[in-house]
């Protein structure tokens, strides 16, 4: 209190004295004093400034995948999710937007760690009662970093409408499309549209050549906007700077992304058995229902077989047989009828051929009707199989393709022991399966829509062809070691490497 009071009691003298440090005149007087003084001292303030954080992480960047969804297990869903796996493996974070995917529904997580995650929990020796592995469960998944995957909703099917809701929500660091060129184009234009902007890495496929010149357009836009574009392959590479384009990278695709095997005999005896086929020589192929994959000449080729009484060869064409897309063949249903195979060209009951089927789990299927005849036990049993037990019931993989991008499909194959037989197409497919194919050469070369050249083969060529491999122990068992040795070249490890060195020069750019 006394000290209080002491201050209170302040002689005027002092308080005047102390007035005075708040003149204005005054303090102009002392700024120019110190404005004009040579030997003035700044002290630093480093919260004021900026801190170096080293080169960039991983972590540090979102990328957003615009591609398939990656629970799709064919073509670009099958890149989709690879990619993703391998860029989360690597530290990055990343969110995808399903394009052209007919599935409808808002943002989900993917099924499949989903089920991992569950199936840890439920697993867990120290959880025994069952809200013990729930609430394991909801621990595991509220602690793992999964991709969040945006679809086409009820009235956005494609989802090309989400573009600019996903860009503002998820606010990637980077966006990392993987489509055809003219979907990609759809992309660009939608981000323009949106007016949203993040670097770009697209990754190409080139379906054959010449190139045309809107391509190459393309390829400069996405330069343009800040981004980098990656081609499948070193022909695409190529054709690309035949048509006076930019120098490009390139990077295969993997084949590793389940676990592609040839089973033993016994194994692959059993399963011909459930299916009936354990008398045949079954011949197979995969892919859309499109004009270009050469479907007309596999049909074609097995009715050359038929007139030559080789009743022991069956087909199995692993596609839809209708196809809802500009360049569908006619439905092969009918087709094989026209024909005269019906009886030994068989394909999978698939609801879409987007979609597929688990690549290495078993579908189930109910009980079998003891008055069901034995063709619809044989045919319920087959689309029971999962992929990779399909691609073994198989003695050889026939590829009449006329274009591809790159192609899985026959890699797949490889991995399961299958010989290949292939139009020798003098592009990407030969460059893809190297020396692990006989080459049918192509009878002529149509032109597709792109400009592209088709080669086309001859049922003929093919026929001969099939008849060489099945009769010849000694040449079957040689081509089915190159399948083996050839699919080991294939790994996703590889291109996601080459992919995460683009993001990460697109993002420090």
């Amino acid at each position: 209190m006394q000290a209080l009071e002491g201050q209170m009691s302040l002689k005027p003298e002092t308080m005047q004295k102390r007035a005075m440090r708040f003149d204005i005149d005054r303090i102009k007087t002392d700024i120019l004093k110190v404005v004009e003084d040579e030997n003035v001292v700044l002290y630093p303030k480093p919260e004021q400034g900026k801190v170096y954080s080293g080169d960039p992480k991983p972590s540090d960047i979102k990328v957003g995948i615009f591609g398939d969804d990656p629970n799709i297990t064919t073509g670009f869903g099958a890149v989709s999710r690879a990619i993703t796996k391998g860029l989360i493996a690597k530290g990055f974070r990343v969110a995808n937007l399903g394009i052209q995917n007919p599935m409808t529904g808002k943002t989900r997580l993917v099924p499949e760690d989903m089920k991992r995650i569950f199936n840890e929990a439920v697993f867990d020796k120290n959880n025994h009662t069952a809200s013990q592995m729930q609430q394991a469960f909801y621990d595991k998944l509220a602690n793992t970093e999964l991709s969040t995957t945006w679809r086409g909703c009820a009235h956005d099917p494609s989802g090309f409408g989400l573009i600019g809701q996903f860009m503002d929500v998820e606010q990637p660091d980077v966006v990392f499309i993987n489509y055809d060129p003219g979907n990609i184009r759809n992309i660009l234009d939608k981000l323009r549209d949106t007016k949203k902007s993040a670097p770009i890495v697209a990754y190409v496929p080139i379906e054959g050549s010449p190139v045309i010149p809107q391509y190459i357009d393309l390829l400069r836009t996405i330069k343009v906007m800040n981004g980098e574009p990656i081609l499948y392959t070193r022909y695409g590479q190529k054709a690309v700077k035949e048509a006076n384009g930019p120098d490009l990278k390139f990077a295969y695709h993997g084949a590793d992304h389940a676990d592609f095997r040839k089973f033993d005999a016994e194994h692959r005896k059993q399963l011909r058995l459930a299916v009936g086929w354990q008398n045949k020589k079954v011949m197979m192929f995969v892919g859309r229902n499109k004009r270009t994959k050469g479907i007309d000449t596999l049909l074609q080729t097995a009715r050359l077989l038929k007139d030559k009484g080789r009743d022991d060869i069956v087909w199995y064409i692993h596609t839809h047989v209708w196809d809802a897309m500009p360049n569908s063949s006619m439905p092969l249903d009918q087709l094989v009828h026209i024909y005269g195979v019906a009886d030994r060209v068989f394909f999978p009951d698939i609801n879409h051929q987007v979609y597929g089927i688990p690549y290495d789990e078993p579908a189930s299927y109910g009980q079998i009707d003891e008055n069901d005849s034995l063709d619809k036990i044989y045919r319920t049993n087959l689309n029971s199989l999962s992929m990779i037990e399909r691609y073994n019931i198989a003695d050889a993989f026939i590829n009449a393709s006329e274009l591809e991008g790159h192609g899985l499909p026959y890699i797949e194959a490889m991995g399961c022991g299958l010989p290949i037989i292939s139009i020798d197409d003098k592009a990407v497919q030969q460059e893809i399966l190297g020396e692990a194919a006989m080459y049918v050469p192509a009878h002529h070369f149509d032109v597709f829509h792109t400009g592209a050249r088709l080669a086309q083969g001859s049922p003929k060529d093919f026929a001969g062809a099939i008849l060489e491999l099945v009769s010849n122990q000694a040449l079957y068992n040689e081509m089915q070691a190159k399948s083996l040795k050839r699919y080991q070249d294939f790994k996703w490890q590889n291109t996601v490497d080459t992919i995460a060195q683009a993001i990460m020069e697109r993002y420090t750019t």
